[in-house]
């Protein structure tokens, strides 16, 4: 039985929502007010009810992705953990690609949409499914199955305000029998201007996290995330929120965009990461004079700051694989030592599409990562991705 398939939704409310921009609803505060109308027609209806499962994705991309960032053998165990979910789940997914050097190991991702069928697939597959059974004798999974049970129930407070979740999985050398992912979601209507009200946001610091980790935040860390967006600037959006479960750490992931990057170091400064000798303002500064214009801040807080603090830069609007700007931006990274001149070539070399279009291969953002006392690294984030009419959504928002 599949207790949470929803029916009642038409096929273009299915698909077509997708290609809505989610940080366009994250940085209004009225984005539920909003309306969206999409004019794109669907041509292919076979296409679009049989699907395609994550596996599909990565076999029919794999002649485009180069070794040197991702590994034939690292490939292959990514195309296995993948083959476990099913059809109907994701239409978009993507690896996390190392820059600096000769490594090659490469984690994965998959995104589950808050509209049209994805959590409800989900949710069918962990409750009644092919899942195996062994995976629920850990508790991350039991974390994660009830998590997606409450976000499927639209009773629950999670249902309109987890916009989207994200599956990350970190792939070890030897893949183990039961793989954990991270996990991350989008929250709803959490910015600079709803940071004065705690009642917009305490539902994931007393609901979806406890939930996440198995049991309440503790007071420390409670009060450490409220401050954390509380503090945020107006024209700034919480973006990501993430539990690394697949990690030994009980710090949460907060992704913060800036629409002024200036704005990012005394943000820092405020929730209490100190940047005493000015190396990582001197990288946000090199940073905002490239051509980049969108920057999300990545950082982990607990009972206390995480050491890492990182920069995603990307482009806005997003033109997915029709972005001109990535070559003069990756140049830069390379000149800096952040990028090995052949990986810069097999990176610029991945955008494209086939399928009139329809599946799309593209770079969505670019991560430097800073730690005091250490060199700087890069990561590259590569996106696969359906979509119904490359010609016309491309430019939708």
């Amino acid at each position: 039985m599949k207790r949470f398939h929803n029916i009642n939704l038409s096929l273009e409310e299915r698909y077509l929502v997708r290609e809505i921009g989610l940080e366009y609803l994250l940085i209004h505060h009225d984005y539920h007010k909003r309306s969206y109308t999409v004019e794109t027609k669907i041509d292919d209806l076979d296409l679009l009810l049989e699907g395609l499962p994550p596996k599909n994705y990565f076999t029919m991309t794999n002649p485009f992705v180069s070794k040197l960032l991702v590994s034939h053998k690292n490939f292959s165990d990514i195309v296995n953990v993948a083959d476990r979910f099913p059809s109907g789940l994701t239409d978009f997914l993507g690896f996390e690609c190392h820059l600096n050097g000769d490594e090659v190991r490469t984690d994965w991702a998959l995104a589950i949409s808050g509209e049209g069928n994805s959590r409800y697939v989900l949710a069918d597959l962990l409750n009644d499914g092919d899942f195996p059974n062994s995976f629920f004798e850990t508790y991350e999974w039991t974390q994660i199955r009830e998590f997606v049970r409450v976000w499927a129930n639209p009773n629950s407070i999670l249902y309109n305000t987890v916009l989207g979740a994200w599956l990350e999985f970190d792939m070890p050398e030897s893949l183990s029998s039961i793989s954990v992912p991270s996990v991350f979601f989008n929250p709803a209507n959490v910015n600079g201007y709803t940071a004065g009200h705690p009642s917009k946001y305490e539902w994931f610091t007393q609901s979806a996290l406890p939930i996440l980790i198995g049991r309440p935040l503790t007071k420390i860390i409670r009060c450490n995330v409220n401050k954390c967006i509380q503090k945020m600037p107006v024209e700034t959006s919480l973006f990501i929120v993430g539990v690394m479960l697949s990690r030994t750490t009980s710090r949460i992931r907060m992704s913060v965009q800036f629409h002024n990057p200036n704005q990012i170091v005394p943000y820092l400064k405020e929730i209490g990461w100190s940047d005493d000798d000015g190396t990582f303002k001197s990288l946000i500064d090199d940073l905002i004079s490239t051509n980049v214009n969108r920057f999300v801040l990545d950082y982990d807080v607990g009972e206390n700051m995480g050491h890492e603090i990182a920069i995603e830069c990307s482009f806005f609007p997003n033109r997915y694989h029709k972005e001109k700007n990535w070559g003069e931006f990756i140049f830069h990274l390379t000149e800096k030592g952040l990028i090995t001149s052949d990986k810069r070539n097999a990176l610029l070399r991945f955008p494209g599409a086939e399928y009139n279009g329809s599946l799309a291969r593209y770079i969505t953002h670019v991560k430097i990562i800073y730690e005091r006392g250490q060199p700087l690294k890069a990561k590259a984030y590569l996106a696969i991705r359906h979509f119904l009419d490359a010609d016309t959504t491309m430019m939708k928002r």
